[in-house]
């Protein structure tokens, strides 16, 4: 009678609630690394692309070669660089001049960052791809928020993962990269958040045509300037040059993340 009467004091008592979290960390943790696998490449070029484009205007103010095209006297173009100046027709101005060698090469990684480079006639199947890789980046960010809480929750721990590694203490490879993971992902959050999101509307723009209601932003000049708006946001202009630098960083922050994730993935499975 007594062993009846313990197994069901014991079946009656309430269950460990650190179980529970532990249980659903897991579960965050597969859907983390399920979608990270996934998307790692696409984004790994997203990141790329974006880090190289965020140096665009310096490198070519540097070198001089910026070609501007206004409208002239008389309805005339006038396109203009460091190397002639051209008068006549736009399309005569722009054959004349005609993109640098620079200007070139920073055009093909803006194709690869929109819609991967995709031959002509396939950038709708390439902004598909490159907004569903915006979309993972928010999952990634959102599941990886949650999984940088410390269980059990403590200032110590927390501050833990706030801070990057040091030399001191030396761990191991594995739990090095994971802290760094963490730490860069934290303090990367809110802009790489903000890319992502900016990055996923402009991919899709029937999606960015429901949340602005949503979200009740007073767009400047109405409907027709939110695209640029958006367009703004997510290349950090919108910010000037702090705006374009942090957003440089960003991306270069979450190359960062896929390197240290994928090798700690890696090493976990072995």
């Amino acid at each position: 009678m007594s062993r009846g009467a313990g197994g069901a004091g014991e079946s009656d008592s309430p269950r460990d609630p650190g179980a529970g979290v532990q249980v659903l960390r897991r579960l965050l943790l597969r859907a983390h690394l399920s979608v990270a696998l996934a998307a790692a490449v696409f984004i790994a070029a997203m990141a790329a692309s974006g880090a190289v484009l965020a140096c665009e205007e310096a490198v070519l103010s540097v070198w001089g070669i910026r070609t501007r095209v206004e409208e002239g006297a008389g309805g005339r173009i006038v396109a203009e660089s460091d190397r002639r100046e051209i008068v006549g027709s736009r399309f005569e101005s722009e054959i004349a001049l005609g993109p640098s060698g620079p200007e070139r090469f920073f055009e093909r990684v803006r194709d690869l960052h929109r819609w991967l480079a995709f031959p002509s006639g396939s950038e709708r199947t390439g902004r598909m791809l490159t907004g569903a890789a915006n979309l993972a980046l928010l999952f990634l960010l959102l599941t990886g928020a949650l999984l940088w809480v410390p269980w059990p929750l403590s200032r110590r721990a927390l501050a833990a993962n706030l801070n990057f590694p040091t030399g001191r203490g030396r761990p191991g490879g594995r739990a090095r990269r994971l802290r760094l993971h963490r730490a860069i992902g934290v303090w990367a959050l809110l802009p790489l958040a903000v890319i992502s999101a900016t990055g996923a509307v402009l991919s899709f723009p029937s999606l960015g045509d429901r949340l602005y209601p949503i979200v009740g932003v007073a767009i400047p000049g109405g409907e027709e300037s939110a695209p640029e708006v958006v367009l703004q946001a997510h290349t950090g202009e919108l910010w000037g040059l702090v705006g374009r630098a942090m957003a440089g960083v960003a991306a270069l922050a979450a190359l960062a993340m896929i390197w240290t994730g994928a090798t700690s993935a890696l090493r976990r499975r072995r």
